[in-house]
């Protein structure tokens, strides 16, 4: 009879910080005025106006006919669609433009870890490697290990 495999508390001390969940270093007041613009900028001139010209540009072609008569009853359904998915698209398409802004501040573990997650060839690969824990050593940012030892 195969025993069921339970999660000790002991298991959840040993996993890392990043993959627990619980991962929040204390950011610095430069970090979140970038973080902020990042997510303005990216939400209000780059998700809305995008969404809107998706869902008004395919709100008139359903209405005139261009994609069928199948698609007219549909024409609200289509552009709400189509301004969730333009609105992921331009709030994405700025987030080369914010690793830029945050790679530019100094002594910053956000910078680091963005500069380290590229080198690594992206994010995944970086927080299963050393470097991860490096950061954390540098920036004086608890990694877990004082929690083995006790």
């Amino acid at each position: 009879m195969a025993e069921a495999k339970t999660k000790t508390p002991d298991a959840a001390k040993t996993e890392r910080p990043c993959s627990s969940g619980n991962f929040r270093p204390k950011l610095s007041d430069q970090e979140i005025a970038v973080l902020k613009d990042c997510r303005r900028n990216s939400v209000w001139y780059r998700g809305v106006p995008l969404g809107t010209a998706s869902a008004v540009s395919l709100y008139l072609v359903t209405t005139r006919g261009f994609l069928g008569k199948g698609a007219q009853k549909w024409p609200k359904l289509i552009s709400s669609l189509a301004f969730f998915v333009g609105f992921g698209l331009g709030a994405r398409s700025y987030r080369s433009t914010c690793f830029e802004n945050i790679k530019k501040l100094e002594n910053s573990f956000l910078a680091d870890m963005v500069k380290a997650g590229e080198a690594k060839g992206g994010f995944g690969p970086f927080f299963r490697s050393n470097e991860f824990e490096k950061i954390m050593k540098k920036h004086n940012v608890p990694t877990g290990e004082a929690e083995k030892k006790a």
